[in-house]
């Protein structure tokens, strides 16, 4: 059903993974107290500790939370679909934001309706423009640049840090403040990614894609495509190629 303006709601979510996606409205979860681990797409990453997550239209997304947590979920009306999807799924929380973030807060515990006049013209501007000007890390921008290089390599959280001249705590929080995601999800990622386009794209065997992408067991990488995409890499290409 579509939307013509921003719907809000206060949401807790619970431990277990749950999964869908949405047609007719785009979405943002703004975090309130606690972390949601969510999976966009085929990326990973977790709202909270200053990030958001955005959902573009028709997106399959899950996600689980861990404690106590609340979050203020806004459903905005279809409107410019190809910025949307251009988007990446997880964005640092500007102190604009926050502070509207606070004002629907308090509109909602009040008593208000769910819809703000004029708030998804609002959260629109102000999600782009933290999009448009986002601070770049450059070590990390590095790092990033190895990783889509060496994706396939066995590679340790260690090895990563010094390539940033960083520790290994310093370099994971960097990380995630860059991405929204941990090293790890990162090159999970990568990995699957590069594992779906060759079987798109291939005639390459199973056991083949899984070496390319870095896996030494086809079970461990069948285990990992199937976590991310709820098919088997076999039904996957199946289903591509058909």
């Amino acid at each position: 059903m579509n939307i013509d303006e921003a719907q809000l709601d206060m949401r807790s979510y619970p431990g277990e993974v749950h999964a869908h996606q949405h047609d007719h409205y785009h979405q943002l979860v703004l975090p309130c107290e606690g972390a949601l681990e969510m999976q966009v797409g085929s990326r990973e990453g977790q709202v909270g500790h200053g990030y958001l997550a955005v959902v573009a239209a028709g997106e399959s997304h899950a996600f689980a939370a861990r404690g106590d947590n609340r979050f203020l979920v806004a459903d905005l009306p279809l409107a410019n679909t190809d910025v949307w999807q251009a988007l990446p799924p997880f964005l640092p929380l500007s102190q604009p934001l926050r502070q509207y973030i606070g004002f629907l807060q308090s509109w909602l515990a009040s008593g208000h309706t769910a819809s703000v006049p004029g708030s998804d013209q609002v959260l629109s501007e102000l999600l782009m423009a933290g999009a448009e000007s986002p601070v770049v890390d450059r070590r990390i921008e590095s790092v990033r640049e190895w990783m889509s290089q060496h994706f396939a390599e066995a590679v340790s959280l260690p090895q990563l840090a010094a390539l940033a001249c960083l520790s290994v705590r310093q370099f994971s929080a960097r990380f995630r403040q860059a991405t929204g995601q941990s090293p790890q999800q990162y090159l999970i990622s990568l990995r699957l990614e590069k594992a779906q386009a060759l079987l798109q794209q291939t005639d390459m065997s199973l056991q083949q894609v899984s070496d390319a992408v870095g896996y030494t067991s086809l079970s461990a990488f069948s285990h990992r495509f199937r976590q991310r995409f709820d098919v088997s890499p076999g039904y996957y290409r199946r289903n591509e190629q058909a």
